[in-house]
């Protein structure tokens, strides 16, 4: 059985799908027209122009069409009702840090860790000093019903492979451009 999520990624194909065929078709028709001769091919050049403003009016709904179900898969992204997030953990900026560890595949869509023990706590440090936490491992902890995420973070940096383990949870927070 289809779930929703792709049930939405097939729509959105289809929409894209769409939005390319009609501009192909403009553009088809926007050769046509610039091969016509003034004066000659009057009747033609009016019957095209016709066609481009229909197609024209077609592919700017097909576009707010594509844009909304769009929209609709980036509000969607998250399958937590915002209640169960700890009040800290879901401010704007914070779900914008969320989405992105999300889209890095370091969480998943309930915010729960999709890495090692401790990258999550490399992940709870770094957000927290991003969010400028006071008591930065108390709502990640009840978050994901862990303890001792300090004692795990600071074996996390006093790992030999440190870099390689903060890597990924750095160019998800920062970007990939942040060094």
């Amino acid at each position: 059985m289809p779930t929703a999520s792709s049930y939405d990624g097939a729509l959105l194909c289809v929409a894209r799908q769409r939005v390319a065929d009609l501009r192909n078709q403009l553009r088809t028709l926007s050769a046509a027209y610039a091969s016509c001769v003034p004066g000659r091919d009057d009747g033609r050049m009016e019957e095209l122009e016709h066609d481009m403003a229909s197609l024209a009016c077609r592919l700017e709904h097909e576009q707010a069409m594509l844009h909304e179900l769009e929209s609709a898969g980036e509000r969607n992204w998250l399958q937590l009702d915002m209640a169960d997030i700890p009040e800290a953990l879901r401010s704007g900026r914070a779900m914008r840090l969320w989405r992105r560890l999300y889209k890095a595949r370091l969480v998943d869509n309930r915010l729960q860790p999709m890495c090692s023990h401790r990258q999550a706590a490399l992940i709870a440090d770094e957000m927290s000093n991003q969010l400028g936490l006071k008591q930065r491992w108390i709502h990640f902890e009840r978050l994901w019903n862990v303890h001792n995420l300090r004692n795990v973070c600071n074996r996390a940096y006093e790992s030999p492979n440190n870099s390689s383990l903060r890597k990924p949870v750095t160019d998800a927070l920062y970007g990939k451009d942040h060094e």
